[in-house]
């Protein structure tokens, strides 16, 4: 029930239908800050539908990762999931000439990786903005990553408010975020809603092709608007 709660929560839907909506931050509510939670379902199906379930020329490009699984040693923490998010993002780029001089790149430098995806973005192939979801941004709110939490947030977020935007930016938390949501430099660039604690449902779990057929249907009108307004663009 609470994965549904998520998915059909109405600024969810609003999202999910307008293009213009920008970044969107999505609190599950639950009762344990766990790494697998609701939400992490949540994100794992859109990430389906946008990148499997959608006609080949209707999918879009699609970014993620799951800060809950991801939160320890190298391959953890906000540094590692910029770092992820730029390798992704090579998958997409129509111009590989854009990383030649990678040698030069310091990997644990957030500018220079920061930089390096807004140019991934620019050179990408695809001709609509870019699917980013990140889940369990509660997990890299220590006092020793929130820092460079914001920084990477504010820039997704600005990418998503550009018009027209270049991401969809959708970020959700198993409990209430404490930085992410309370800090105005990044809040003021998202739309921050809470999961109701009590959801209601018959308590059957998740009626997952149900879901999933209904997010197919509203990210195929998302994406047919885009195509039609590129092949207006085109035409003039």
């Amino acid at each position: 029930d609470r994965v549904g709660g998520v998915i059909y929560h109405l600024e969810v839907q609003e999202w999910l239908l307008n293009p213009l909506f920008g970044a969107i931050l999505v609190h599950g509510n639950g009762r344990r800050h766990d790494p697998i939670s609701s939400t992490s379902v949540a994100c794992a199906l859109l990430v389906h539908v946008f990148s499997k379930k959608l006609p080949k020329h209707l999918r879009f490009p699609t970014l993620y990762w799951f800060c809950g699984l991801h939160n320890t040693g190298y391959g953890g923490g906000p540094l590692a999931m910029l770092r992820g998010l730029v390798c992704q993002l090579l998958c997409f780029s129509c111009c590989i000439c854009s990383v030649t001089d990678h040698n030069k790149l310091d990997v644990q430098d957030p500018k220079q990786l920061l930089k390096l995806f807004r140019r991934l973005l620019r050179d990408s192939s695809h001709s609509g903005p870019i699917m980013c979801i990140l889940d369990g941004l509660s997990f890299y709110e220590g006092r020793h990553q929130r820092d460079e939490l914001g920084k990477i947030i504010r820039e997704l977020s600005s990418l998503a408010k550009a018009n027209p935007p270049q991401l969809f930016l959708f970020l959700t938390s198993p409990t209430r975020t404490t930085y992410v949501s309370q800090e105005p430099t990044i809040a003021q660039d998202l739309t921050v809603t809470d999961v109701p604690a009590h959801v209601d449902g018959l308590k059957q779990g998740v009626n997952i092709d149900q879901i999933m057929s209904s997010t197919a249907s509203k990210a195929r009108k998302l994406s047919e608007s885009f195509e039609s307004a590129s092949i207006k663009d085109k035409l003039g």
